[in-house]
């Protein structure tokens, strides 16, 4: 949906999708700890969801925008070493991710900067086994950051330059210093040795 100059909407964006994907004659190799072989999984998948976007600029300056996305995908089949885990979640899938932000433009002469704040939340995502070698019932936490950039553009005269103009661009993410875990697993004890096997692994975001 589109919608330009309305009473509240002065250039309104709205658009969503669905999609229904099958992916057949999965191969998935996992490493065996401490041999010099892996183990190969067979399955197929089953990704469903829908996302949504909008975007507008409600003043010649402001600009906001959102997106969403929710999705469910599971092994329709998987089997490793003849035990079956059917029906199991794909591991390392958020179930939903969204952003929802907005910039606004300052004129200083012939430089316009524009700070932009947004936050972005992702959903829950199931662990994948490595002790197993199969996906698992067991999910991590979601985790939302707020984030901002700023861009500049130093507009050139033309009879000075032949560039029509010069853009710098920085971005700060995390503002609040969240501590969460980008992804996790559970390790077969590669890395800590065998007393560690079958114990939830992270990996930390970057944080003060």
């Amino acid at each position: 949906m589109h919608a330009i100059h309305t009473k509240y909407l002065h250039r309104f964006l709205l658009g969503a999708n669905y999609y229904h994907l099958l992916y057949s004659d999965e191969s998935i190799s996992v490493a065996v700890l401490n041999q010099p072989f892996a183990i190969n999984a067979t399955g197929s998948s089953l990704y469903h969801g829908v996302n949504i976007y909008a975007d507008d600029d409600p003043t010649e300056r402001l600009h906001v925008f959102t997106n969403l996305s929710f999705q469910s995908s599971t092994f329709v089949q998987y089997s490793v070493s003849g035990i079956s885990y059917s029906g199991r979640p794909v591991s390392n899938i958020a179930n939903a991710t969204a952003n929802v932000g907005g910039s606004y433009g300052f004129r200083f002469g012939g430089t316009l900067v524009r700070p932009r704040f947004w936050y972005q939340y992702v959903g829950k995502q199931y662990l994948f086994n490595d002790f197993t070698a199969a996906p698992t019932g067991h999910a991590m936490p979601s985790y939302g950051t707020l984030n901002a950039s700023v861009r500049i553009t130093r507009f050139m005269p033309s009879s000075v330059s032949a560039l029509r103009s010069v853009t710098m661009s920085l971005v700060a993410t995390n503002l609040l210093n969240k501590r969460y875990n980008v992804a996790e697993y559970i390790t077969a004890g590669g890395y800590f040795g065998p007393a560690s096997a079958d114990q939830v692994l992270g990996f930390p975001a970057p944080r003060l």
